[in-house]
């Protein structure tokens, strides 16, 4: 059964050890990463009642994500990337244990080194990388975009939607695990039709509906 799925170009990637332990790892972090949200948000509900303390401790929780993101792109570029990868997960503590554990025997594999850069401070590469990104219309454009439909869309449905199932659906917090859980199944029927086809024409149109559909639901 295995092995005929990895015939499948969509499953082919499984035949490879390293990939799957690094799958399932991350796998693992993502499981943590939304059962941290659905939690914070039921306790904000449960003893503030207040969308405002909703969108403050989530903006609040989303930040460092941010600040760190930028910088974290610098650094993978400089030292060997699944150290910060197990790093970071045991930092974070949860199921992330779980998922570093996963990734520790691929220190044993061999990876390919990375390209040798030419020395400066963090703080130069961090410039040069937004001045990259300045010089690339689309590569920007897309950023906005995005960015754009998270303010507009995520940010307003993860304040709303605990909300929603305690006020309007008199529900727990097990249903709105459950309406989070949809998104993922969503997620993955995607992956999987996208992945049934061995090359993607017009990828960029492609990339720039996701987000125009998004805002239609």
């Amino acid at each position: 059964m295995i092995k005929s799925l990895t015939d499948l170009s969509l499953f082919r990637a499984w035949a490879n050890r390293s990939f799957v332990l690094l799958w399932n790892g991350q796998a693992l972090s993502r499981i943590g990463d939304h059962l941290y949200q659905v939690a914070l948000a039921w306790w904000v509900l449960q003893e503030t009642g207040s969308a405002g303390a909703m969108a403050t401790v989530l903006i609040f929780a989303l930040a460092p994500t941010v600040l760190f993101a930028l910088y974290g792109g610098v650094l993978v570029d400089r030292y060997p990337r699944l150290p910060i990868l197990i790093g970071s997960d045991v930092v974070r503590g949860l199921t992330f244990f779980a998922s570093a554990l996963f990734m520790l025997p691929l220190l044993r594999a061999e990876v390919r080194p990375l390209p040798s850069v030419t020395r400066q401070s963090l703080l130069t590469d961090f410039w040069d990388g937004l001045d990259t990104v300045r010089k690339l219309p689309w590569l920007w454009i897309s950023i906005c975009l995005f960015a754009l439909s998270n303010v507009a869309l995520v940010g307003p449905y993860s304040v709303a939607m605990p909300f929603l199932v305690k006020d309007v659906l008199h529900a727990e917090v097990g249903v709105l695990g459950l309406l989070y859980a949809m998104f993922a199944v969503g997620y993955v029927l995607g992956g999987v039709w996208l992945g049934r086809r061995a090359v993607i024409r017009r990828r960029g149109p492609l990339l720039m509906r996701h987000p125009a559909i998004r805002g239609l639901d």
